[in-house]
This record gives C-alpha cells, structure tokens and sequence, in this order.
C-alpha cells in the first residue's frame, strides 16, 4: 500500500503538522530541551524517549499500551540509524549530501522516502505502519537538533577563546 504524507510546521514551533489528501492526520511533538517525543498517527500514538540528549539509543513506545515496541541506535556520524521494531531490522539514511532526501528500508522490501527540511516535507512509503512512517522524521529532526546544538557550542567556544585569550 503506498502512502503519502505531508509535513509543516512554523519556523519557531516544535510541532510538525502531517496530512494526508489535504485532512490532517496526525504531528510530531519535539522540543529541543526535551528528551521525550510524542507523536500521533492514523489514530495511534507513539512516544520517543532518549536517555540523554547525546545518547546513542531512543526506546519507542506504543502509548495505549504503555509498552516498549522498538528501539532506535544512532550512529555517531549522525547520518544513520539501525532501528529495531515489531522483530523487524530497519536503517535510517540521508541519500544525499545536502541532507534532503532520507529514507527508512529493510531487506523485507519496506522503503520509505522522505524529502524535505525542518520546515517542511513529504513521506512517501509502500507501508501503511504509522510507526514506521514517522521514525524517519523523528529521527531526522532530532539530528537537526543535535547539529544545531554542536553549532552554538563552537560558536560559544570560539567566542569565549576571542574574549580570554586577548
């Protein structure tokens, strides 16, 4: 089954809005001093907990259930995931330089294409599993986090090094 959604969300927000065929249908919820994510999709909800904002590692979690459903390990490049779900291996993966274009695949034939920025994009998957559609964003947007993160961090090294060494 092919799926198609789309992604906005307002330059200083922390919500991304997801429609599909112009209805909405679900969001992804992420603030950047948070280290948990709440998600909706096709009438299921999801968490995304981290153990600490430069872990390696996010559990994700079945919100009805309360129950452990997957988990996500990062690798230190921040440009791929191994993702671990329902018994099932899935990698994260920019398929290009500019951090456009990513997607989400395993050896079973699943392929979800994402395409966009943080602002806004599109999903397109051969898979109606909300869970499945949504990691990539999810994921996506916590590396932005993270190298956006690393940037003030130079930037607040470079200026302090400028203010006491002179």
């Amino acid at each position: 089954m092919q799926t198609n959604i789309k992604w906005q969300k307002s330059i200083f927000s922390s919500q991304y809005k997801l429609f599909s065929n112009h209805q909405d249908v679900g969001y992804l919820s992420h603030n950047m001093s948070s280290l948990l994510a709440k998600s909706r999709l096709k009438n299921r909800n999801f968490s995304f907990i981290t153990n600490g904002f430069w872990s390696r590692e996010t559990k994700m979690f079945d919100v009805e259930s309360d129950t452990e459903i997957g988990n996500i390990i990062y690798y230190d490049s921040l440009t791929k995931a191994a993702i671990s779900f329902q018994g099932d291996s899935y990698t994260f993966e920019y398929t290009d330089k500019m951090r456009d274009n990513w997607q989400v695949t395993n050896e079973s034939g699943i392929k979800i294409a994402y395409s966009g920025s943080f602002r806004k994009g599109t999903i397109q998957g051969n898979t109606s599993e909300p869970l499945l559609l949504i990691v990539g964003l999810f994921i996506a947007n916590l590396f932005w986090q993270k190298t956006i993160t690393a940037i003030f961090a130079i930037l607040i090294v470079v200026q302090l090094f400028y203010f006491f060494g002179s």
